[in-house]
């Protein structure tokens, strides 16, 4: 994702912000992309971009809902499996 630039105009030697993310759910792996910018008077500037998607070490907090009948099921076959 390539966000708006704070500024669509600029004087000569002024610079500007402008944020690159990578799209979510892509594959654990290494990426590289080229970010180009040009302008109305055919002048262009690039960057290579890299960035590496790697597993996710903090889990999500919070809870799940069991139901009751899946509890029961669940209950019933250890059971079974610890009669064995």
């Amino acid at each position: 994702m390539v966000g708006i630039p704070e500024k669509n105009e600029l004087a000569p030697g002024e610079t500007t912000g402008i944020t690159v993310a990578p799209q979510k759910g892509l594959s654990l792996a290494d990426y590289t992309a080229v970010l180009t910018v040009s302008t109305d008077h055919d002048t262009q500037a690039q960057t290579e971009l890299k960035f590496v998607v790697m597993a996710d070490t903090n889990p999500p907090e919070g809870s799940i809902t069991i139901p009751e009948q899946a509890l029961q099921i669940l209950s019933a076959m250890l059971q079974r499996v610890s009669r064995v």
